[in-house]
């Protein structure tokens, strides 16, 4: 037979060995440590945005001299909004320079002020600007304007719904109507 104490101590050994299990598993984080686990967790995501961002600009702006060299269809360019430097176009009549001289707010879009370079020996007499930007939109300008043999001619438009954020996806084409020779 077995000692009467034996259940007595086979009991205390058990809770002993009970509270041993209960003390090892790991804490429940209060709703304070939570709230400030995530508040850093919050402020690391914000941080990283913020660098990307900055980025992910600088990359846009090293590659907008490529896109403004770049056509989505024959005969057109992006337009450079953030330089004063101008991109070759093509035309249905020659190939003609083209820079943006100024941007302005004007509405619910923007002024464009344009420049033509014409650097051939013949003078174009008026010209067909067609624009497309900001999702969809578009624009086409007829004007009677003469593009001088040999110089630079300057013409405004404006862009309707274009906002200050999409200034950079213009794409512009130019049809040109008439060549006017001299009479030597």
């Amino acid at each position: 037979m077995s000692p009467w104490w034996l259940p007595f101590i086979a009991g205390i050994v058990g809770v002993a060995i009970g509270a041993a299990v209960v003390s090892e598993q790991p804490q429940r984080p209060t709703a304070t440590t939570q709230n400030q686990d995530l508040t850093a967790r919050i402020n690391v995501l914000e941080s990283t945005t913020q660098r990307l961002t900055s980025e992910l600009e600088g990359v846009r702006n090293r590659q907008q001299p490529y896109l403004a060299s770049l056509a989505t269809t024959p005969n057109t360019i992006y337009l450079n909004i953030s330089s004063q430097s101008y991109s070759l176009l093509d035309t249905n009549l020659g190939v003609v320079m083209v820079m943006v001289d100024d941007v302005q707010p004007y509405g619910d879009g923007q002024r464009l002020t344009l420049r033509v370079g014409n650097p051939h020996s013949a003078d174009f007499v008026g010209f067909k600007a067609s624009f497309s930007y900001g999702g969809g939109q578009s624009k086409e300008e007829k004007l009677t304007t003469r593009l001088r043999a040999g110089a630079w001619t300057t013409f405004q438009v404006i862009l309707p719904g274009l906002s200050r954020d999409n200034l950079n996806s213009i794409v512009f084409s130019l049809e040109l109507s008439v060549v006017g020779l001299q009479n030597w």
